[in-house]
């Protein structure tokens, strides 16, 4: 059973991480600590609230699990109750709320909260758009069989789909001017035949890419970086629960954070 994190903060931590993503940022979550690390030094204190299929505002089920909304899980509490340090955050992985079919201003709304609290951590904010260069290759059959077995509630055609997901894209956009974060364009070539998740071989680099906004000397100044992936590292994390995961709906099998001290000494907790 979960019990109350630990909100003591380690005096020797140069900053603290805040990762808010879905299956791309479970994917290449390795890779985000190394970039992480490379970019701003060890050893680090990580909240992440990721995984695959996850919402932005509400509880989303994968098959038999269960995991908080990005808005209503422990890690801002958390994050409040600690000690202050400089404050990093990545926000990405925005497009599953459509797929649940939540209303546009419903999901800008999350987004827009997000936005806030960080902003009002003082974090230096990189927000990912959606994956329009590529939207264009998703089929129709494809876009069936997909649908229906992950969001077989949602009704909604592929055409309706793709305005959405203009729609967002557009309104992350602003917001992201709004609450002056720094928006950065998904690429193409970041994809393959999968239209959802960046390949494999691209990872290191567009994790590199997208963290090195988080250095505030002018982009043409900016080293370009590439994270290490680290299969140790990736178990390691991994394999751990969050503080709230549940098996149908019922049964929490979560775990006290931080879930994970690394060898650099950074410190993983996972909601």
């Amino acid at each position: 059973m979960s019990g109350p994190a630990s909100t003591a903060t380690s005096a020797a931590a140069t900053a603290r991480v805040i990762l808010l993503g879905a299956s791309n940022a479970s994917k290449g979550i390795s890779l985000l600590i190394d970039g992480a690390e490379q970019l701003l030094g060890t050893p680090l204190e990580i909240h992440a609230a990721i995984g695959h299929g996850r919402s932005y505002g509400q509880r989303s089920f994968l098959i038999a699990r269960s995991i908080d909304g990005t808005l209503t899980c422990p890690l801002w509490e958390r994050v409040q109750a600690s000690d202050p340090l400089p404050g990093y955050a990545l926000l990405t992985d925005i497009g599953n709320d459509i797929m649940y079919d939540y209303t546009v201003s419903d999901i800008l709304a999350w987004v827009d909260e997000c936005l806030a609290r960080l902003r009002a951590m003082n974090a230096r904010t990189i927000v990912t758009g959606l994956p329009v260069p590529v939207i264009h290759r998703i089929g129709k059959g494809q876009y069936l069989f997909f649908r229906t077995l992950f969001f077989p509630k949602n009704r909604r055609t592929l055409k309706e789909t793709v305005e959405r997901v203009f729609q967002v894209h557009e309104g992350v956009r602003e917001l992201a001017a709004r609450h002056g974060a720094i928006f950065v364009e998904q690429k193409a070539e970041w994809y393959g035949l999968d239209p959802i998740h960046i390949t494999q071989r691209t990872r290191g680099g567009v994790w590199g890419e997208v963290l090195s906004h988080w250095r505030e000397e002018p982009e043409q100044d900016r080293e370009p970086i590439v994270c290490r992936g680290s299969a140790a590292r990736f178990l390691r994390v991994r394999t751990k629960l969050p503080e709230h995961w549940r098996l149908f709906g019922a049964v929490d099998l979560g775990r006290k954070q931080p879930v994970v001290k690394l060898p650099t000494g950074t410190r993983v907790s996972m909601y």
